[in-house]
C-alpha cells in the first residue's frame, strides 16, 4: 500500500488506522467529525499530518477520494479507486471496511513473504560466505 519513504507511517499503523475510520462511519458519525477523531487518536507524527492533510481538503470542499488522491504520499490507486466508488454509491462504510480488510491482509501477505524469504536469504549468505 505504501512506498517506504520516510516520514510516511508505517503499513500497520495505516492498516489501523483505516479500520478505526471505517468503524467511525459505520456508526454514522458524519467524516469531517470521524477524520477529526480519528487525527485525535493516532499516535505518531507522520499519521497525524497524513489525517490532517485529509481534513483540510475535506473542510475545502473535496471529496474524500479527491483529498487522498491529493497526498504527497504513495498510496495505492486500488484504494483510492475503490473509495471514489464508494462515493458514488453512498455505502462509503461498508467501502471502507473492506479496504480496511484489503489493507489489513496486504500487511499480512507482505509479512508472510518477507518472513518466507528470510531463510533463503540466510543460506545464500552462508554459501556465499563459505
Amino acid at each position: 500500500m505504501w512506498l517506504s519513504l520516510n516520514p510516511d507511517p508505517n503499513p500497520p499503523e495505516f492498516a489501523t488506522w483505516v479500520r478505526q475510520l471505517a468503524t467511525l462511519v459505520s456508526a454514522e458519525i458524519p467524516l469531517l467529525q470521524a477524520l477529526e477523531l480519528s487525527q485525535s487518536h493516532t499516535f505518531s507524527q507522520p499519521m497525524s499530518q497524513l489525517v490532517q492533510q485529509l481534513l483540510e481538503g475535506v473542510r475545502a470542499g473535496k471529496a474524500l477520494s479527491q483529498a487522498l488522491a491529493d497526498l504527497p504520499r504513495a498510496l495505492d490507486a486500488s484504494f483510492i479507486a475503490s473509495v471514489r466508488c464508494a462515493e458514488y454509491s453512498g455505502d462509503l462504510a461498508t467501502s471502507l471496511q473492506r479496504a480496511a480488510t484489503q489493507v489489513e491482509r496486504s500487511l499480512t501477505l507482505n509479512t508472510a513473504i518477507r518472513s518466507a524469504l528470510m531463510y533463503p536469504m540466510a543460506v545464500l549468505v552462508i554459501a556465499a560466505a563459505a
